[in-house]
């Protein structure tokens, strides 16, 4: 299971990235293609353990 350096599971079920959404991340920084590269990239994450787990 991957963590992330500041000790928050980004690729897990847990109620933090669950909650957090992009639109709310956007709202946060100053930044928002930082924001989308890493949703894309979580995005990413999660379809290839789908992918992984169904085969």
């Amino acid at each position: 299971m991957k963590r992330h350096p500041y000790g928050t599971n980004v690729y897990g079920p847990t109620p933090q990235s669950i909650s957090v959404t992009p639109i709310d991340e956007a709202q946060n920084t100053s930044s928002p293609g930082v924001v989308e590269a890493m949703h894309r990239q979580v995005t990413a994450e999660r379809s290839k353990r789908a992918m992984f787990y169904s085969s």
